[in-house]
């Protein structure tokens, strides 16, 4: 893999109700993205890192911080034929393991095109779905709660937390 250039994308979207924790009210999500010109063309990925330190250290602001000053130059222009080389020349960054994923997951975006294979078969996947779920927050009553909940379900949600 070969990326030719990379755009930092910070994205906020609104929620349709806000994610209430015992950490905040959170109205909107937002998202870091990755879009890389690549050797076989445009890759998009995600870094999931939230607004504050409230799951793991890593935030939305040190996430953006990490992939332009750190691992954008790191691995422009550089050509890859294996994600262990690609830790390897990330291994000067210490934790920052949201950031770095989203390196990870171009690259195996780049072998599946590559290989033609799809990635269940690159990583050695087993099943062909996986169920899908949802965190639901802090609701302000129990009918309320139970109303997002069947919603959830008649939506397709297999797991609710």
């Amino acid at each position: 893999m070969i990326i030719n250039e990379l755009e930092i994308i910070h994205l906020k979207i609104p929620l349709r109700r806000p994610f209430v924790t015992s950490f905040g009210s959170f109205p909107e999500r937002n998202l870091v993205i990755l879009k890389a010109d690549t050797d076989q063309g445009i890759l998009y990925s995600e870094a999931p890192s939230l607004v504050g330190p409230f799951y793991t250290a890593e935030t939305t602001q040190t996430t953006l911080h990490i992939l332009k000053d750190f691992i954008c130059p790191t691995i422009l222009n550089k050509k890859f034929t294996d994600i262990k080389e690609i830790h390897k020349s990330l291994g000067f960054i210490k934790g920052n393991n949201i950031a770095k994923s989203a390196i990870d997951l171009l690259f195996y975006q780049w072998e599946s095109l590559v290989l033609k294979k799809s990635l269940k078969e690159i990583i050695g996947g087993t099943i062909d779905s996986i169920p899908t779920g949802i965190s639901i927050g802090i609701q302000e009553n129990i009918e309320q709660l139970l109303e997002i909940i069947d919603e959830s379900i008649k939506n397709g949600y297999k797991k609710i937390r």
